[in-house]
């Protein structure tokens, strides 16, 4: 299903930019969205941030279908697109007011109409909520465990939200995802460390996420809308920016830098303004440069295998030095460190969602929880002498990086996958001095030392 969800992103961006700008434009959407290295890593993951980005484009999709042909039938679509958006991800709060607003405004100077619309637009909106939940659900039995019961506050807007008759979780998720949405994380990106919410944290991840191809459509196609008709641009202007801006505008103040899958949806829509560069296909000079980008977008992909999650641009390698978390280490080599570790009696940190020590036999972990909440034994240097270390990098930079700072100034003998990182100490390392927060580079033997 993943796989169905990111290879029907593809079409649905085909067919938005191929509505925009014709047909030889949807070939660059569709073309460059299915070749992103991270789109096909994270494309495998059953998670939402594909699934959320698809919403996105069908309700681009709705909202152009609308504007081309201003009918009730097509703002009620507008909404059945707005109440996807809803079902998928709590960021459809935002996202259908948008939508709806943009429905009143086409309808000017027909006000009332356009008012009318746009209510039918919400009112839609929610009851497909409401009908994709108890679809699911038809007679939900809910249990809600608190997942931050220390944690009350909850900014004023989610209030103003919970007025709404939702369903009984998805109200619960409301106030939940609000509560986690106060709560700063640790933030890592080109060797500086943070926390809480950073601008500039979300376009210098594109800088490292995406091949300088795609960021160069990006660019040159913008640098192309001069040459579109007036009447498309007017339509993709209202189709891609109010979606693109309330989307960037949510995560820039977002305390929680986990990584440029948030921005996927932008990111999608991005391709889709990008799509008016084959217009420089009329010349023979265009159509080279556009034949060097589609090769270089394809020999990034084929490079990126089988690593496709955790790949980093070329001039920002090592990725564990520039890059955390999901940017980079979401877990997704676990079963390399099972196999890496078989007779080997390793010590692990391990960063993902399953516990390391029962799943990787033999090991032993490098912090082990006590009695007290939030405190953790340490292994001694000693119980490391002769021993390997295996530590994710998401550990090492971020969410352990207080208490790894000795371990970032040891160079690794060796990755696993790009993202957990393999330390062998031929004698007690010392845990008292200090460390960089940038990991050093790889060791050039087989030994790790500062």
């Amino acid at each position: 299903m993943p796989l169905a969800i990111a290879i029907g992103t593809g079409w649905a961006l085909y067919a938005l930019a191929a509505s925009l700008f014709g047909r030889t434009a949807r070939l660059l959407a569709g073309g460059l969205w299915l070749t992103t290295p991270f789109v096909l890593g994270v494309g495998h993951l059953d998670g939402n941030d594909v699934a959320f980005t698809l919403a996105v484009v069908l309700a681009a999709l709705a909202v152009l279908r609308y504007v081309r042909d201003r009918t009730w039938l097509n703002a009620a679509i507008v909404g059945l697109a707005g109440g996807g958006m809803l079902l998928v991800r709590i960021t459809g709060l935002a996202t259908v007011p948008i939508i709806a607003a943009v429905v009143v405004l086409c309808s000017w100077p027909r006000l009332t109409a356009g008012l009318a619309r746009g209510a039918l637009v919400i009112v839609v909106a929610w009851a497909a909520l409401w009908i994709g939940m108890r679809a699911v659900s038809p007679v939900p039995d809910f249990t809600h465990v608190d997942p931050l019961p220390k944690v009350d506050h909850a900014p004023f807007v989610t209030t103003v939200a919970r007025i709404v008759p939702w369903p009984e979780e998805y109200d619960a998720g409301i106030y939940d995802t609000a509560r986690f949405s106060t709560q700063k994380t640790p933030g890592y990106l080109f060797g500086d460390a943070w926390w809480g919410a950073n601008w500039w944290y979300w376009p210098g991840s594109l800088l490292v996420k995406l091949p300088f191809t795609v960021l160069a459509a990006m660019v040159g196609g913008l640098v192309c809308w001069r040459t579109v008709e007036r009447a498309r641009r007017r339509r993709a202007l209202v189709a891609l920016v109010p979606l693109a801006v309330v989307l960037t505008a949510i995560l820039l103040p977002y305390p929680e830098p986990v990584g440029v899958r948030y921005l996927l949806p932008v990111i999608a829509l991005g391709l889709v303004a990008a799509s008016p560069l084959v217009v420089i296909a009329r010349r023979t000079w265009g159509k080279v440069l556009l034949g060097v980008l589609a090769a270089a977008q394809i020999v990034f992909l084929w490079q990126s295998q089988p690593h496709s999650l955790a790949w980093i641009a070329p001039s920002f390698r090592p990725g564990y030095q520039v890059a955390t978390d999901s940017n980079l280490d979401w877990g997704q080599d676990l079963y390399r460190l099972q196999d890496w570790a078989k007779g080997k009696k390793p010590v692990v940190l391990y960063f993902g969602p399953i516990e390391p020590v029962p799943n990787v036999p033999g090991s032993e972990p490098l912090f082990t929880p006590t009695e007290k909440p939030g405190v953790v034994a340490v292994l001694e240097p000693n119980g490391l002498r002769g021993r390997w270390l295996a530590v994710s990098a998401t550990a090492l930079t971020a969410y352990f990086r207080p208490v790894l700072g000795w371990l970032r100034a040891y160079c690794p003998v060796g990755n696993l996958g790009g993202t957990i990182l393999l330390h062998r100490f031929d004698k007690a390392p010392n845990f008292d001095l200090p460390g960089p927060d940038r990991p050093v580079a790889p060791c050039d033997g087989d030994v790790s030392h500062r």
